[in-house]
């Protein structure tokens, strides 16, 4: 089910045994070599084979395409919200929905925001935290936050790489977006030449985990914008991670469906 191809009507099957789905992603610069729709692009297509899957179970949102990138802002293209303007867009999203009629009690009562860009992890998961509260009387009612690369960690290892992680307009980001849309791919200009800063224990990226983090522009880190050899890159590669990551997470999202119902739960 698409939620921007329904009538209203057609939101009457909607019930406890539905599952809605966000992909978030961003509007930022990915290098020389792709679009700086990049992130849009691959969280809607893993999102959409979650939802062919699952048709009668899962109810898809369309993508925000607007994302919290204000450390890209140093290079052309990337369009952002601030992150505390960008928490509350979420907020204010996802309490429509839960106080409208599709989440009404008895319906749907299990939300996946599904997340594509790392710049969002951290507005995500406070307006997820939020939201658990300014909702602490529905018991029944669950929102998952969950960056794809996180959730589906294992689900990329077991597809081999040349480089060990996924991190930006890297061989990881190149391959799926050649697998999707390869016409918007400049391979000739495919290179991450000028790191600037090291690969050790400090990680100026929002999208990967580290033992001591770093806030900094993302020219700091990259003088092109682009990190983890995309000159790597090949569809192949980016068809095998887009098959074992929305085979992941759609496995998630059965598994969310099946968590139990705890709308009598009193503290």
């Amino acid at each position: 089910m698409r939620w921007m191809e329904m009538t209203w009507p057609d939101f009457e099957p909607v019930d406890s045994d539905t599952l809605i789905l966000w992909p978030l992603a961003s509007c930022e610069q990915h290098g020389h070599h792709m679009p700086v729709g990049t992130d849009t692009v691959l969280v809607t297509e893993i999102a959409e084979r979650i939802e062919r899957a699952l048709p009668e179970d899962v109810l898809l949102l369309p993508t925000l395409w607007l994302g919290a990138s204000n450390h890209h802002r140093g290079f052309p293209g990337t369009v952002s919200l601030s992150e505390g303007l960008y928490s509350s867009v979420l907020q204010e999203t996802l309490s429509g929905i839960i106080e409208g009629p599709v989440c009404a009690p008895g319906r749907a009562k299990r939300i996946l925001v599904l997340n594509g860009h790392g710049g969002n992890i951290y507005p995500g998961n406070a307006a997820a935290t939020e939201l658990s509260y300014k909702y602490r009387e529905r018991a029944d009612l669950v929102i998952g936050f969950a960056s794809y690369w996180t959730a589906a960690a294992k689900a990329i290892g077991t597809v081999p790489m040349e480089t060990p992680q996924l991190t930006h307009a890297c061989e990881y980001e190149t391959s799926m977006m050649l697998a999707t849309r390869g016409e918007l791919v400049h391979m000739e200009r495919a290179n991450a030449p000028d790191v600037n800063w090291p690969d050790t224990r400090f990680t100026p990226d929002a999208s990967r985990g580290s033992e001591i983090g770093v806030a900094a522009p993302f020219h700091a880190r990259s003088a092109n914008g682009a990190l983890g050899s995309p000159e790597l890159a090949t569809a192949d590669k980016g068809r095998a991670l887009l098959d074992a990551i929305a085979t992941d997470l759609t496995d998630a999202a059965r598994e969310m469906l099946t968590w139990p119902d705890l709308s009598d739960a009193r503290p």
